[in-house]
């Protein structure tokens, strides 16, 4: 199993930049705790993970959604719910939220961004995510939530193992529009 995560993680790394369409957005090891559930269940349905390079490249999708639904639950998620107060903004975390909104900003929203992410003061935060309602973040994730979900399913339903698919679409089932 240690060798399908160091797997995951090397074509994650190969396939990022294109994945996210932006250097910048790094993924954290730390979610990929679901991928060794993944593989756990694959291997007890009997599969032999090294010989499915499509299963990887599914989990690497899913990896992907995962974290991109982390740094939007983090700042638009309920504190109730997720279970703490998301603070990406004040710890000047690169992440999707972030990344999108210098790539749909104009001049002046970037300058505000530069002035105002990464600092603690509550003062700098609402501006933060008052740009990103401008920007109508909720409505990108929205769609990038929707064509990753079609995507992700596309994948998994071309994969030839009815095993393998009842496994992935049951875990893309317990992430796909998750709140917390």
């Amino acid at each position: 199993m240690a060798d399908l995560k160091s797997m995951f993680l090397k074509v994650y790394d190969t396939l990022k930049k294109d994945l996210l369409e932006d250097p910048a957005f790094e993924w954290s090891p730390d979610s990929s705790q679901w991928v060794e559930k993944v593989a756990c269940a694959l291997l007890m349905a009997g599969e032999k993970l090294e010989n499915h390079i499509e299963v990887q490249n599914i989990l690497v999708e899913m990896g992907t959604y995962f974290q991109v639904q982390d740094d939007y639950l983090d700042c638009f998620g309920d504190p109730e719910t997720i279970g703490k107060i998301g603070t990406d903004i004040e710890d000047f975390k690169c992440s999707w939220l972030v990344v999108k909104a210098f790539q749909l900003s104009n001049d002046e929203q970037k300058k505000l961004l530069l002035e105002n992410y990464g600092k603690a003061d509550p003062g700098n935060v609402a501006k933060v995510k008052a740009l990103y309602h401008e920007l109508n973040l909720q409505g990108v994730f929205e769609e990038y939530e929707s064509k990753s979900y079609e995507k992700i399913i596309t994948s998994i339903e071309a994969h030839p193992s009815k095993a393998v698919q009842a496994v992935l679409k049951s875990f893309l089932g317990k992430i796909y529009k998750r709140q917390k």
